[in-house]
């Protein structure tokens, strides 16, 4: 009932094309993935300044948002008729982080994806990602 209802915003509200491409969201996520590995590697091996964190933030959303979306086919496969685990974007987050601390090997990155979020339910998963990503990254 705010200014997005669906009456006043019917575009907002529709299912994305992605579920009718040839390899839907999963596709679409693998080519992001590997793509922006791809690129990111090719840019840090050039003679000028760029960061590695965003890269790494988008690299580790990519690869978190695939998890999170297999989790959910698996479990429509299954015949759950209600979504049982946390929405894919949650995965995003958490993968983000995890990604972010192996490659560059501060667990602070974990605390400031919990503060930008603002989301507690997600502060535990996130700082046990990081850890975990902390250890197979060095």
């Amino acid at each position: 009932d705010g200014p997005l209802r669906e009456a006043d915003n019917g575009r907002l509200h529709r299912h994305s094309r992605w579920d009718q491409r040839t390899g839907g969201v999963g596709a679409s996520l693998a080519y992001f993935c590997l793509f922006t590995y791809f690129f990111s590697a090719c840019c840090i091996g050039l003679p000028a300044s760029n960061g590695l964190v965003t890269p790494s933030f988008a690299i580790g959303a990519g690869i978190g948002r695939l998890a999170g979306e297999g989790f959910r086919r698996a479990a429509v496969l299954l015949g759950h008729t209600h979504d049982p685990l946390s929405p894919a974007g949650g995965y995003a987050i958490v993968g983000s982080a995890a990604f972010s601390v192996a490659v560059t090997g501060k667990l602070s990155i974990g605390v400031v994806i919990s503060e930008l979020t603002g989301q507690l339910s997600y502060s535990i998963p996130v700082l046990f990602a990081c850890v975990i990503g902390l250890s197979v990254g060095s």
